[in-house]
């Protein structure tokens, strides 16, 4: 079990209102409408809804890749609606952790120097970031894939190493995009406890069309497809 936030606690995350349409030359695409929702330290919070429901736009808007059409939002006290690109970069990096659906790791690296990404961007010494990576690596079974590049791993291997990247930088918000999608059901119960005793603190928001993985949240929000 998580702990259970303190009452007087700020939200790690807020969402108010939040709308966002998709607009390109020909048309306006509305994703989300009039979506609310807060997040405190501890809490595990699960995202469920069809395809095309907003749910991976609604992490960009979270770690503010992405502003909202309409509404306000705060991340760590940071006005998702009014902070700079340049702010809510140094935010991202110093503070949020994501775990993409396609893995998003470089191709050209290690998993080794993929996990140790983060750490290296903030400018931690070379050797104490692959230690960190490297056990990391080793708490989701990649020890033996250390000097692999991506082409040369599974899509589950690929996943463990965008999942050790993750908890390498022990963030207070954690999002993650079907993180145990490419992951047999022993291996994705692991994975869950493994996140959880990582990081116990920190907020977590994941998508998931899995039940196994939403029960294991502290909530769940289903989000309905905008028609």
């Amino acid at each position: 079990m998580s702990p259970s936030p303190h009452i007087d606690e700020q939200p790690v995350l807020v969402l108010d209102a939040i709308a966002y349409d998709y607009v390109d030359r020909r048309r306006t695409v509305p994703v989300l409408r009039n979506l609310s929702v807060s997040v405190s330290p501890g809490e595990r919070l699960a995202l469920l809804g069809p395809s095309g429901s907003g749910k991976s736009t609604i992490l960009d808007i979270a770690s503010g890749l992405r502003r909202p059409t309409a509404g306000w939002g705060q991340l760590l006290g940071h006005d998702l609606t009014s902070s700079s690109p340049g702010d809510l970069a140094n935010l991202r990096l110093n503070s949020v952790a994501r775990i993409y659906q396609d893995f998003q790791l470089f191709p050209r690296l290690s998993a080794l120097d993929n996990a140790a990404i983060v750490p290296r961007l903030k400018g931690m010494p070379k050797k104490q970031s692959r230690d960190l990576a490297r056990d990391a690596l080793n708490r989701v079974g990649m020890a033996h894939r250390l000097d692999h590049r991506p082409s040369q791993l599974s899509g589950g291997e690929q996943q463990r190493i965008a999942i050790a990247r993750a908890l390498v930088t022990e963030p207070l918000l954690l999002l993650a995009d079907e993180p145990t999608g490419s992951l047999d059901a022993d291996l994705r119960d692991e994975i869950v406890d493994l996140i959880i005793e990582v990081l116990p603190t920190a907020a977590i928001i994941t998508v998931s069309h899995d039940p196994e993985v939403a029960a294991r949240m502290s909530r769940t929000v289903r989000i309905e497809r905008t028609a």
